[in-house]
């Protein structure tokens, strides 16, 4: 799970606790150097198996990749989702993302100014078309930091509602995975099969040349 920074982060703990319940898989979050300001490391650490932060000199970006199932975003910055779209590698979070073969996740925190604006759409669309899931953010009541009030706004669903959408997302994947592997195992073995018929009939090509060639000097 990649954490980014927005003031969303503040509610880190209370997703992953759902998380914790619902899915019994390791977990292990990577905290970006913004997220840092609104959620501790060592409160993650209540929930997750392992926590990384970006400046952690034990994190491999890549090898974080490529040991996840999947990978979730949450919450997913505006920035975040550009960099994915456009394949940007500029931290350890943006990396991950970019090295990793399997699909992501991604839940929109950010203001409705900044979501409607067509540049995200269009960043939200090319995440999809790479088979990735974006979420898109509830209408509700919550406190618009930049107004400093109550107000109804864009937000992600609540931790419940996020949990069950993970599980199911995560179903989906692993059963795509297996599908992908199975045939990717078929291939392979068909082509072995090819490559070994190809060879029997070579043999039997020289075999015959051979007989011929000894007819022929008798």
């Amino acid at each position: 799970m990649i954490v980014c920074g927005s003031s969303a982060a503040m509610a880190t703990s209370g997703y992953l606790s759902w998380l914790r319940q619902e899915i019994d898989l390791p977990l292990r979050v990577l905290l970006t150097a913004s997220a840092e300001r609104f959620v501790q490391p060592q409160v993650a650490a209540w929930y997750a198996d392992e926590v990384y932060t970006s400046a952690d000199p034990t994190l491999n970006p890549t090898e974080f990749a490529k040991r996840s199932l999947g990978i979730v975003v949450l919450p997913a910055t505006a920035n975040t989702l550009a960099a994915a779209a456009l394949g940007l590698a500029g931290n350890p979070a943006q990396t991950a993302l970019l090295a990793s073969d399997r699909p992501a996740i991604f839940f929109p925190s950010m203001n409705r100014s900044m979501w409607v604006k067509r540049v995200t759409q269009r960043h939200v669309e090319a995440l999809r078309d790479e088979g990735h899931t974006v979420v898109e953010p509830q209408e509700r009541v919550i406190f618009e930091l930049w107004q400093r009030e109550n107000a109804v706004g864009i937000a992600m669903p609540p931790p419940d509602a996020v949990a069950e959408l993970i599980v199911s997302w995560l179903e989906t994947t692993l059963s795509a995975g297996a599908e992908a592997a199975g045939a990717e195992a078929a291939e392979a073995e068909a082509a072995e099969a090819g490559a070994a018929e190809a060879e029997t009939a070579t043999g039997g090509v020289e075999g015959v040349e051979g007989s011929v060639g000894r007819a022929a000097t008798a």
